[in-house]
């Protein structure tokens, strides 16, 4: 985090950074992603190299999920952001619109767009998530669903 603020990157412009014992990813906006490449060559006293990748090709292996069934009344990324990070719908709205979750590694656009099964979704600052299979209906006809969080 200290290389990425030395080159003037403010915080609310990356994500979570994931780091294994030789190398990281950094979830950054996609602005910012050729400056950081030519700017960034060492962290501490190591150099590096720093590429841009695809955050659907990406693979967390090791990685443990916690999972957990949830109950939400559509299938609009609204819906499931108020539910997963126990929030108002109008307080996801807001996380929603300030650009700060993303699905299958592209920015949600509006607060209508659904959500599908094996849905990789990035709520900036509450986690990472893959959406399961649709369970069912309750009584009150809303959608059970099985969700994983990266832990």
């Amino acid at each position: 985090m200290g290389a990425l603020m030395s080159v003037g990157i403010n915080r609310d412009a990356f994500g979570d950074i994931i780091a294994f014992p030789t190398y990281a990813y950094v979830f950054v906006r996609s602005s910012i992603s050729d400056y950081l490449i030519n700017s960034i060559t060492s962290v501490g006293r190591d150099k590096c190299v720093i590429s841009q990748v695809d955050f659907c090709a990406l693979h967390f292996n090791g990685n443990k999920f916690e999972e957990k069934t949830i109950i939400i009344s559509s299938s609009r990324i609204d819906c499931f952001v108020s539910v997963i990070c126990s929030l108002s719908r109008e307080r996801s709205a807001e996380i929603i619109n300030n650009r700060l979750v993303f699905i299958n590694g592209i920015e949600a656009k509006n607060t209508s767009q659904k959500i599908n099964e094996n849905d990789k979704i990035v709520i900036r600052k509450f986690g990472k998530y893959i959406v399961g299979p649709i369970e069912g209906k309750t009584h009150k006809d809303r959608f059970k669903l099985t969700v994983k969080k990266y832990n």
